[in-house]
């Protein structure tokens, strides 16, 4: 889709099925403009967007960077985003020996903008303004430069308060991705998060998982606690905080 045509499929889902869940899935935008022109067609819905479904988008760098400008932006409500088979954000095709008259929707002479895609919206992630509650990246050709990218982002001080689930299925992280975002999580940083799903990672182990796993069983404890505490309040300090779990 050129971003003309993107615009066009934006308003013509939400004619069909609404604006709040919005899916693009299956529709390969043709490059950055095209992601950045989507984008901006969403922030002008009403009522807004909370879930956009981009599977099989073909977005790649540059629409990485469209898409974090888009969830830093103060009308962004988008709570859920789903960017699964979107191997672009991940493979550097420079890497793969593909020639750039090969790639989807690119020409000789156009420039290669693939990989990298993660460090782009880890810039999102670091801001306490997104509103992101769940990221799914299944399918994404990401690797331990992309997990680490997500750890620096989840380590920010100012990282989003709302981030509680990255799907990270079918890629190719390793052990050294998978302690680089345990660790994030035992820095304490803003990010909240509870779930941080890994099947399908081939060079994964199960002592690397469980690490992982004992870091967000923390963050799913505190949660409780937090939740309880609200609850005592709201009741005007009746009842106590009680252990579960």
């Amino acid at each position: 889709l050129t971003p003309a045509q993107a615009v066009e499929a934006v308003r013509a889902r939400v004619a069909a099925n609404g604006s709040e869940r919005l899916s693009l899935k299956g529709r390969t935008l043709d490059g950055p403009a095209a992601v950045r022109a989507a984008c901006d067609a969403i922030l002008a819905l009403h009522p807004p967007t909370v879930t956009l479904n981009l599977t099989g988008a073909e977005v790649c760098r540059g629409g990485a960077d469209a898409l974090a400008d888009f969830l830093m932006n103060e009308r962004c409500v988008v709570e859920e985003l789903c960017l699964v088979d979107n191997p672009r954000l991940g493979v550097h095709m420079a890497d793969t020996g593909v020639a750039a008259r090969d790639i989807p929707d690119r020409g000789e002479d156009e420039p290669v903008t693939d990989g990298g895609g993660t460090a782009a919206l880890a810039r999102a992630l670091a801001q306490n303004t997104t509103r992101l509650r769940r990221l799914n990246l299944g399918g994404c050709g990401l690797d331990d430069d992309a997990a680490e990218a997500l750890a620096a982002a989840i380590a920010a001080r100012d990282a989003s308060p709302s981030l509680e689930s990255i799907n990270l299925r079918s890629n190719d992280v390793s052990d050294r991705g998978v302690a680089a975002l345990a660790d994030a999580l035992a820095t304490r940083g803003g990010c909240p998060l509870k779930e941080i799903a890994l099947a399908n990672n081939p060079s994964v182990t199960s002592a690397s998982l469980a690490a992982l796993e004992a870091r967000l069983r923390v963050n799913r404890r505190a949660d409780l606690v937090r939740e309880s505490f609200a609850a005592c309040v709201e009741n005007g300090g009746r009842g106590s905080l009680r252990r579960r779990g």
